[in-house]
């Protein structure tokens, strides 16, 4: 709390007709000095205990201070609400909620609707929230674009340096920082493809829009998974698949069909509808791996994820930081420490696929 933070109540104090001054700079201490300084003796020590308790009515309110808005920009689901529910539990489990007087409000947006989520953003700045919650790289893509400048906390699994919205990972810089799930982590999962199917070399990647996009709108991952592909021998086709159509039409696609293996990264339908695509990839009889453990536990073949052990206790403490006076991106970004290697037994026995001893070793999680 700055001192002088009191000075509007302290005005209001009077002892005897006259009202002590608030220097700047000054603080209760010496304010209560001159209140039994100005009063009289007999009655100096009752004075000064009305005027300590004027005092810390005024403390009181100065702590709890305005209130501090939080925004949350994300689509509107079932998963999302959960999401949240979590966030505002961390605030409060950390104290933050209370001692900075935060409310926490959820923006509703369409990732398909570009222009009603840059509308969103501009109606966020106008509003002077003390931070916006980007639930995903489009969000903070679509917030620097746009010349928000207040600060902005993401969530991501793209590289945030890669996409323009970190100068380091250790020291971001302008007014954003948050968290990423990326670690490079594709050649690892190339490389337990590699180890499942040996043969394989066509390799399905399934994008969309929200996973593979970039602020000039052309695919990052190619950069990324091109020279990792060439290194195991696969040959990339792209297969774009951004609703349940798309994924519902992909079996009947020749090219689809002639690929030896796939690869599914965390893409929005994916999170969305974790068993749908994991029963159409299915389908079409071919090794599997995915960027998400939800894939595996809903009848994928095999999925390698980096986690975080709990991200939003990482965002309410990134939160709090910010609130306190921290520039964000002064804030490092957090990176996963923990992964998880994924095998569903029965996906492997249905579709007749050999898993390879040294991944049954590795695995964590078995379904």
């Amino acid at each position: 709390m700055q001192e002088g933070s009191f000075a509007p109540c302290i005005h209001s104090v009077g002892i005897r007709g006259k009202n002590i001054p608030a220097r700047p700079g000054g603080n209760w201490g010496r304010f209560v000095t001159a209140t039994m300084q100005g009063a009289p003796k007999a009655r100096g020590f009752r004075a000064a205990l009305g005027a300590l308790a004027v005092v810390a009515a005024c403390a009181a309110v100065s702590a709890a201070g305005a209130e501090r808005l939080v925004l949350y920009f994300n689509e509107d689901s079932a998963r999302v609400a959960v999401a949240l529910a979590k966030l505002q539990a961390a605030l409060d489990g950390q104290g933050v909620a209370s001692r900075h007087r935060v409310r926490l409000e959820h923006v509703r947006i369409d990732y398909a609707d570009m222009e009603a989520l840059r509308r969103a953003l501009r109606a966020a700045q106008a509003r002077s929230p003390a931070v916006i919650v980007a639930a995903s790289a489009l969000i903070a893509q679509a917030a620097r674009e746009e010349g928000i400048s207040v600060p902005v906390v993401f969530g991501m699994h793209q590289d945030p340096i890669e996409a323009g919205l970190a100068r380091s990972l250790r020291r971001p810089g302008g007014n954003m920082t948050g968290l990423t799930l990326y670690r490079s982590d594709e050649g690892k999962r190339l490389e337990l493809l590699r180890e499942v199917a040996p043969k394989a070399r066509t390799l399905g990647v399934v994008i969309d829009q929200w996973w593979d996009r970039a602020p000039d709108d052309r695919y990052p991952s190619a950069s990324v998974l091109q020279p990792l592909a060439r290194e195991q021998g696969f040959e990339l086709v792209y297969f774009q698949v951004d609703t349940l159509d798309d994924l519902g039409r992909l079996p009947a696609q020749a090219l689809a069909r002639s690929v030896d293996a796939w690869y599914v990264p965390p893409t929005w339908l994916g999170f969305d509808h974790p068993a749908e695509v994991a029963r159409v990839m299915a389908s079409m009889g071919k090794p599997a791996v995915y960027a998400l453990s939800l894939h595996a536990q809903n009848g994928g073949l095999i999925s390698y994820q980096t986690v975080f052990e709990n991200p939003f206790e990482s965002w309410a403490k990134m939160i709090s930081l910010i609130l306190d006076g921290f520039p964000p991106g002064d804030i490092p970004v957090e990176r996963p420490r923990a992964f998880e290697l994924a095998l569903n037994v029965k996906a492997a026995r249905d579709q007749g696929i050999a898993i390879p001893k040294s991944i049954l070793l590795r695995a964590t999680h078995f379904y």
